[in-house]
C-alpha cells in the first residue's frame, strides 16, 4: 500500500470518530437529560482526551530536539501538516469516545 492510500484511510477513520463521537455524545446527552451524571462522564472522558493533547506536545518536542541535534532541517508542506492536525484530531475524539463509552459503563 503506498502512503497516499494510508493517508487517506486514515483521514477517513479520523472523519468516522470525530463524527460518531459527537452524534453518539448528542444522542447520549439528550437521552440523559444532561444530569450531573453524565456531566461527570464527559469530565472523565475529557480528562482522557487532555492526555493526547500532552502526546502531542512531547512528541513535537522530541522532533525539535532531534532535529537540532541532528542540524537536518525538516521540510514539510502546509498540506500535509493540514492531514496530519485532522488525523490527531481523530485520535483525539476516538480517544474521548472510548473514555465516554468506558465511563459510561461505569459509572
Amino acid at each position: 500500500m503506498n502512503e497516499q492510500t494510508c493517508i487517506l484511510i486514515l483521514l477517513a477513520l479520523s472523519l468516522f470518530f470525530t463524527l460518531g463521537m459527537y452524534i453518539w455524545r448528542a444522542v447520549r446527552q439528550v437521552k440523559n437529560k444532561n444530569d450531573e451524571r453524565w456531566n461527570t462522564i464527559l469530565l472523565k472522558a475529557n480528562r482522557i482526551a487532555e492526555a493526547a493533547n500532552w502526546i502531542l506536545v512531547f512528541a513535537a518536542g522530541i522532533i525539535c530536539i532531534k532535529s537540532d541535534l541532528s542540524g537536518q532541517m525538516i521540510t514539510i508542506s502546509a498540506i500535509r501538516i493540514s492531514m496530519y492536525i485532522m488525523m490527531y484530531f481523530g485520535f483525539r475524539n476516538l480517544l474521548e469516545w472510548i473514555g465516554l463509552l468506558y465511563y459510561e459503563r461505569t459509572i
